[in-house]
């Protein structure tokens, strides 16, 4: 584990993308990490807070069933306190209180080394994900390998947790049933 924080405390003191509108965000747990990295980890955030081009959010020591127990804990207080009725709690209000609430749902969930699972990645986040697998390694993946996931993503029908109309050409037919028209 060390060897893994001593290379993430390199390259973001390294900086690659100093020259680049690249917002630098990162997610997950303080208390187990290194106070420098800590240190170093929100310097990055806050020079880089006004760029607009991409942001990339880097998750260390991050974990889902964690992020939303967290939001479970904010809403309890916020319930104790009596600034929210718990049986009005709406997707809205639990979104709102996750530790990175800005944080956009994710499109794409690319996952490399042909594992078919998202391992406590984003669970709120990656609900109407779709997902990817290739059994490349990540770092033997290259631009190539990122046009064949977005050109797949693209030709699939995104339709958010809804089932496909009856009778559109992507919905099957109950057995027997004759086509409308």
């Amino acid at each position: 584990m060390d060897a893994i924080l001593d290379l993430l405390r390199r390259e973001v003191t390294d900086n690659p993308f100093r020259d680049l509108d690249v917002r630098l965000r990162w997610h997950g747990r303080t208390r187990r990490l290194p106070p420098d990295l800590v240190d170093l980890l929100h310097l990055r955030e806050s020079t880089t807070r006004g760029r607009t081009g991409l942001t990339l959010t880097m998750c260390i020591d991050y974990g889902g069933r964690d992020e939303l127990t967290r939001t479970a804990a904010a809403l309890a207080r916020r319930a104790r306190a009596g600034h929210l009725d718990p049986d009005l709690i709406t997707e809205d209000d639990f979104a709102r209180h996750l530790p990175l609430a800005d944080l956009p749902d994710v499109d794409l969930l690319w996952r490399t080394g042909n594992e078919q699972r998202t391992s406590n990645f984003l669970p709120w986040h990656t609900a109407y994900a779709e997902l990817h697998f290739t059994p490349d390694l990540w770092p033997d993946t290259d631009r190539r390998h990122l046009w064949q996931a977005v050109t797949t993503y693209t030709q699939r029908q995104r339709r958010h947790g809804t089932a496909p109309a009856y009778g559109s050409p992507s919905a099957s037919r109950p057995e027997g049933a004759a086509p409308r028209g």
